[in-house]
């Protein structure tokens, strides 16, 4: 998922891009989970080359981190890590994760930075 927010005329000077970037990362090893991994590995990969790009361009881009996404009502209570793994992520809220990623559209210590975010 991808949102963008501009400023400018037209809406052709992007100032600030936020990307989502979710996959479940499986550890173990049933028949079942090997087969799931593979079909995923090209989605993998596909992210690795995105995020590649956006480190090259010249937008002040953030990407963002949630682990397992739950339905639920914002709480304002989550955990952010900024260019570091978040230890012990569980889940978040669609509600708090949203929240979250609109607080941070002027924090300029998430420009071009990866962001891990937990409740």
């Amino acid at each position: 998922m991808w949102l963008v927010f501009g400023r400018g005329q037209g809406g052709h000077d992007i100032s600030v891009l936020i990307m989502i970037r979710c996959l479940r990362v499986l550890h173990t090893q049933s028949d079942r989970d090997v087969t799931v991994c593979r079909r995923l590995a090209k989605g993998v990969i596909d992210m690795a080359r995105m995020e590649a790009q956006l480190r090259r361009s010249g937008l002040d881009w953030t990407v963002v981190r949630p682990p397992r996404l739950t339905n639920g009502q914002k709480t304002g209570a989550y955990r952010t890590a900024i260019h570091q793994h978040l230890t012990k992520a569980q889940g978040i809220t669609r509600a708090d994760l949203a929240d979250y990623m609109i607080k941070s559209i002027p924090d300029e210590a998430t420009y071009r930075a990866v962001v891990e975010i937990s409740n």
